[in-house]
């Protein structure tokens, strides 16, 4: 199956926690970490396991499961599913645990989308930042006649708005937990101020930090938000760059500056 990384080797069993950290137990799992018995402790210990999937044989190991940190499914035809990693699971207030680099991925599967932070640990729902795919956004505006001066005009657009809270709209239908709101970032992220590593990953809590402001407006009920942030080139030079930025709500179209309802046609 595409969306797991496949069946469980026999001899091996997997199992998964009330938290949903995937458990694993049998001849490959390791006695434990090599001179240090406390992190052995933490990682390989007897613990209940609920949906044991794999086939069971006698083994050293019985009875003790290693810890994978690993967030995780096990589907009904004994397929496992991997979405993150622990520390980056999201609790929503009510307890609902949320793997946001699932989320992300889904977001990123449409064209007009380069990257997307997801964001509601502790909130009552998810919200978004957003990087758009400039060339593709572009294109779209020009073929439709939408003037704008660089990326952050252009993100800003209320037909582009509308484009954008459709590719949301379109992937809630695919969430467990939609995402309610969200805004486009005024810039790009970028490797050389910090928010993204070397192979173009976001880096979570790097850029949460660095646009706290942004992200406590997104759960305040902010229409609108404006910061600056500081901008470094490869040369080493730094600026400030400033942007305003509209918070868009999935389940409301967006509207022009004269109140009427924006049209998309795809």
């Amino acid at each position: 199956q595409v969306d797991t990384v496949g069946e469980v080797f026999p001899n091996v069993e997997v199992g998964i926690t009330p938290e949903g950290e995937l458990l694993v137990r049998g001849p490959v799992v390791t006695a434990g970490y090599y001179g240090m018995p406390e992190k052995t402790e933490s990682a390989i210990e007897e613990v209940p396991a609920s949906g044991a999937s794999g086939e069971s044989g006698a083994s050293d190991a019985a009875g003790r499961w290693l810890h994978t940190d690993d967030f995780g499914a096990i589907t009904d035809d004994g397929h496992v599913k991997i979405f993150d990693r622990m520390d980056d699971v999201l609790e929503l207030a009510d307890g609902t645990a949320v793997a946001p680099i699932s989320v992300e991925t889904k977001l990123k599967f449409n064209p007009y989308v380069r990257e997307a932070l997801v964001v509601g640990d502790g909130q009552e729902s998810l919200s978004a930042v957003l990087n758009v795919r400039f060339d593709n956004v572009a294109e779209w505006a020009d073929q439709r006649d939408i003037q704008y001066a660089g990326y952050q005009d252009l993100t800003q657009k209320p037909p582009v708005l509308e484009l954008m809270r459709e590719v949301v709209a379109e992937t809630n239908e695919e969430l467990d937990s939609p995402i309610e709101r969200f805004v486009i970032l005024f810039k790009e992220f970028d490797a050389d101020d910090g928010e993204l590593t070397r192979t173009g990953k976001i880096r979570r809590e790097v850029v949460v930090d660095r646009y706290r402001r942004l992200v406590d407006g997104l759960f305040a009920g902010d229409g609108e938000i404006e910061m600056a942030v500081t901008i470094t080139y490869q040369d080493g030079r730094e600026s400030e760059e400033r942007g305003r930025m509209t918070v868009v709500d999935v389940d409301e179209p967006v509207e022009t500056d004269d109140g009427e309802e924006v049209v998309v046609d795809g």
